[in-house]
């Protein structure tokens, strides 16, 4: 019988797990590392949480499943709204190996909200709205849980300040403890085929503390970070021993995966690329009295990031509050919809907003996460006016301008990589893509991620207190009898492929994803050939690429 047991790091990188393993400050990765197969896992462009782990347990593109961020454009509207869920996980591997009678259980991987019907046991992760939620399958779960883990949380709730850091890492290190709990409690229930959980607070260290521990970052004081340095650190020694305590449990002939669904590096400026289109004549305001006199106090600096960073110091709410009205680090929907009606009200009054932009003369804009920019086409847009013969030519323009921003930090060139959507996703919901990504210095600088005009200028501090952010170099690991040892790099699409060829389960022919054959010992039982079935909802192969 094989069984496989999938551990998510989230945010996890090699870029420093590798040398602290080295070092010896982590002794169970480096277990790991020297007995298995190890490298970089490539994410999603964007390299984020909502759209990669769907790749991963779709095994498809963006461009297949639909999620391209955590929120989507509405129909019909410049408005956004959150994912739909429902969208894609018929594709899921939970849904693949319940078909195959395979019995699975998956603890806190992020967007298995609300957790769907499968043969075993589902608690969802991230997007999950509360602890009031039913937030398991089957619903008699939660409370089993809630009555054997009290401090249990499907994710942290804090929000960073500067001077709450010693509550915030308490924090975060109960949630990993309890995780793990939750984990061998859930193992030992019965003899699964396939079973995986999620540690999300690594990603919520690496966002908070990476200023403290880089010392060429912009953000970092030698005086107040030398008491935090090592919190990423630690945090990481803490979850080698959590790494330690789950793998004494593994029952055998179980195939050890780690995988996280995006790197770690050094976040140096906030992008606000509304601003740039607007000066570049892109994106077009109205011309009223009240779009003027909210455009007025835009350029003296009344906005929503102004906003925010004055609650956070002056303390004008406290945490409770604060994290009811939708600025907690929760990304659920009930966390959008209130972050959604807050801009609608504030937006009302005197902030800047997509309602004071005149679409009828307007040819681009942006929304979302990490640099993404669409174009307002007619037909597609509500009030588009791009004709489609002008689409091509319309973009380009736009790609040979992005080109020429100068970096105010050396006043050279930025160094800026500039995607069109067909290069990088294929499938039917391609069309409904951001036409355009754009890279800055290596995602140093990203895209604000809830602000349309959150700046009159192109560039800021990084916003919400972040100083790290995502990168594409997430970590892969493999380790079995049947796993070589040595390094190999994958794509996160790559991994249910490969755990359903390990299951014996057939693959549908038209994932996206290649099964990690060049893994397996030569003289292994997985080295056999791969089974694949037709979609009952694909009529024919799509072209497979690896994002």
């Amino acid at each position: 019988m094989s069984r496989v047991f999938v551990l998510g790091v989230d945010g996890g990188t090699f870029d420093i797990v590798r040398p602290w393993a080295l070092k010896g400050e982590l002794p169970t990765f480096k277990k790991l590392i020297d007995s298995g197969i190890s490298g970089d896992l490539e994410s999603t462009i964007p390299p984020l949480t909502g759209p990669a782990w769907i790749s991963f347990a779709t095994g498809k593109n963006p461009g297949k499943h639909g999620c391209f961020d955590f929120m989507k454009r509405k129909k019909d509207s410049y408005e956004r709204e959150p994912i739909k869920l429902k969208d894609f996980r018929k594709y899921s591997i939970w849904n693949l190996l319940s078909k195959a009678n395979k019995r699975t259980c998956a603890i806190n991987v992020p967007v298995t909200y609300p957790p769907q019907t499968v043969n075993g046991y589902i608690i969802s992760g991230v997007m999950t709205p509360s602890m009031d939620s039913e937030f398991t399958y089957p619903h008699s779960l939660k409370q089993e849980i809630i009555d054997k883990f009290s401090g249990y949380r499907i994710t942290a709730e804090s929000t960073y300040q500067p001077g709450k850091e010693e509550d915030i890492i308490k924090e975060l290190q109960n949630v990993t403890k309890n995780r793990t709990k939750l984990i061998k409690y859930m193992y030992e229930k019965e003899d699964f085929d396939f079973f995986m959980a999620v540690y999300g607070c690594s990603d919520f260290m690496s966002h908070w503390f990476w200023h403290h521990m880089d010392k060429n970052h912009p953000l970092h004081d030698p005086i107040k970070s030398k008491k935090w340095e090592n919190a990423i650190l630690e945090y990481y020694k803490l979850l080698d021993k959590q790494l330690n305590e789950i793998l004494s449990i593994l029952k055998k002939d179980t195939t050890f995966f780690i995988i996280s669904d995006h790197g770690f590096g050094p976040y140096e400026k906030g992008v606000y690329i509304n601003s740039w289109l607007i000066d570049k004549g892109y994106l077009k305001l109205k011309s009223n009295l009240s779009t003027k006199f909210k455009y007025f106090l835009h350029k003296k600096g009344l906005n929503l990031d102004n906003m925010y960073n004055l609650i956070l110091k002056t303390g004008i709410l406290n945490t409770s509050l604060f994290n009811k009205l939708g600025f907690s680090n929760a990304m659920s929907k009930e966390s959008e919809r209130a972050r959604t009606k807050i801009l609608k009200f504030l937006s009302f009054l005197f902030l800047l907003s997509f309602k004071d932009v005149d679409w009828k003369k307007t040819k681009a804009y942006s929304i979302g996460n990490y640099g993404q920019i669409y174009l307002n086409i007619k037909g597609r847009e509500p009030e588009g006016i791009i004709k489609k013969e002008n689409y091509n030519k319309v973009r380009n323009k736009l790609i040979s301008d992005l080109k020429t921003i100068i970096d105010p930090k050396t006043n050279k060139h930025i160094d800026i990589e500039v995607l069109k959507k067909e290069e990088i996703y294929n499938g039917p919901h391609t069309e409904n893509a951001p036409d355009l990504f754009f890279i800055m210095n290596n995602f140093k600088y990203i895209a604000a991620r809830y602000f349309e005009f959150g700046s009159s200028k192109l560039f800021g501090p990084p916003h919400r207190n972040l100083s790290g952010c995502h990168r594409r170099n997430g970590m892969f690991l493999a380790s079995n009898s049947n796993i070589k040892k040595g390094i190999k790099n994958a794509s996160i699409i790559d991994i249910t492929p490969t755990i359903l060829h390990i299951l014996k389960v057939p693959i549908p022919i038209d994932i996206d994803g290649k099964i990690l054959t060049d893994i397996f010992l030569k003289d292994s039982k997985f080295n056999r050939k791969p089974v694949y079935e037709k979609s009952k909802d694909e009529s024919s192969i799509i072209h497979k690429i690896n994002i």
